[in-house]
């Protein structure tokens, strides 16, 4: 596989591993609208990749990915919204600083929350939608 789609893989299954109750995939549309009422669903997509020269003999590589958190719900109450949230915190910061375990040690060096929710989903869709965005920094020799 690619390298972004190691990496989208490698943090679906960190997810999966550290949040076993959770419905979670790999796609490439972060955002789907959810049908039943209480489900949750965590998307975790590759968003872009940028490539820099740090030595002659050495390329940086960032990758983005992208974690949304999905939920439909009956009521907006704080009560059901507040948990989301928290979720959301709490992915977030399994992946501050987190090194994959991927053979190129690809390291999370910035987590985004943007939007913490989208407002127009709340009220078109009645459902929580937030977004996360992870900053992977891998290093690699040119030409591997």
């Amino acid at each position: 596989m690619s390298l972004h789609t190691d990496i989208a893989q490698a943090v679906a299954d960190t997810i999966r591993e550290e949040f076993p109750e959770l419905s979670i995939e790999r796609a490439y549309v972060p955002v789907i609208e959810l049908k039943q009422p209480d489900e949750t669903k965590v998307l975790v997509v590759p968003r872009e990749i940028g490539r820099e020269k740090t030595t002659r003999s050495q390329n940086k590589f960032e990758v983005l990915i992208d974690v949304a958190v999905l939920h439909k719900f009956e009521s907006a109450d704080p009560s059901v919204i507040d948990p989301l949230t928290d979720l959301v915190e709490r992915i977030g910061a399994k992946f501050d600083g987190y090194r994959l375990p991927l053979g190129d040690g690809a390291v999370c060096t910035k987590v985004q929350n943007k939007p913490i929710f989208a407002p127009d989903h709340f009220e078109r869709l009645r459902q929580f939608t937030s977004l996360l965005t992870l900053h992977f920094n891998v290093f690699k020799l040119i030409g591997t």
